[in-house]
C-alpha cells in the first residue's frame, strides 16, 4: 500500500458520530481537563495528549480502525498489516489534513 495514493473523503455527518465515539473513548474529557488545568503551558498539554491517548490507544483500536475505514477506506485487514511506522504516518495525515483539523477543533469548541 503506497501511502501517496490514498485520498482522505471529506467527512460527513456519519463520521461526527464515530469521531465522538472516539473522541469519548481516548479520554478527551482527561485531556481537556488537564490542558485547563495546564494553564497555557504547551510542553505539559501536549505531553498530557500523548500520555491519554498512549494509555487508552488499544482500548480503542476498533474505534480508530472505524474512522480510518470510513475516511480512507482502507479495510482494517489491510492496516492490520501496515508497517507500524505507515500507520503513524496515515494517523498523521488524518490529524493533520486541513479539514480534519478544523473539524476536531470545532467538534471540541477550541478557538481556530
Amino acid at each position: 500500500m503506497n501511502l501517496e495514493e490514498i485520498r482522505l473523503k471529506e467527512l460527513t455527518a456519519d463520521d461526527v458520530f464515530l469521531t465522538t465515539s472516539l473522541l469519548a473513548k481516548i479520554g478527551i474529557d482527561e485531556i481537556l481537563n488537564a490542558s485547563v488545568n495546564a494553564k497555557g503551558d504547551n510542553q505539559a498539554i501536549a505531553s498530557n495528549l500523548i500520555s491519554t491517548v498512549l494509555k487508552n490507544m488499544k482500548a480503542c483500536k476498533v474505534e480508530i480502525y472505524e474512522f480510518l475505514e470510513a475516511v480512507t477506506g482502507i479495510k482494517a485487514k489491510e492496516r492490520g498489516k501496515m508497517k507500524g511506522s505507515d500507520f503513524v504516518k496515515l494517523v498523521r495525515m488524518v490529524l493533520t489534513h486541513e479539514e480534519y483539523k478544523d473539524f476536531f477543533k470545532d467538534a471540541l469548541g477550541l478557538q481556530a
